[in-house]
């Protein structure tokens, strides 16, 4: 059972890393183009669904394991 949660430890820290790619990809744009800012900030809010779902997802898990 713990092979699951470091799965999902694992899956975490990915969705984190891109949650955090994503943002700095915002930051570093220096264009005008409101489309590429808008499909940019739609990408963090994505990465930012997939951080919480793949959180829950652990901490889920984690409770339903036997105490």
């Amino acid at each position: 059972m713990l092979h699951i949660l470091k799965d999902l430890n694992q899956l975490v820290e990915q969705t984190q890393s891109e949650y955090n790619a994503a943002w700095h990809a915002v930051c570093d744009y220096r264009g005008d183009c409101p489309a590429t800012v808008e499909a940019l900030q739609n990408m963090v809010e994505a990465r930012f669904e997939a951080l919480n779902a793949s959180k829950a997802a652990h901490y889920k898990t984690y409770l339903s394991l036997p105490k």
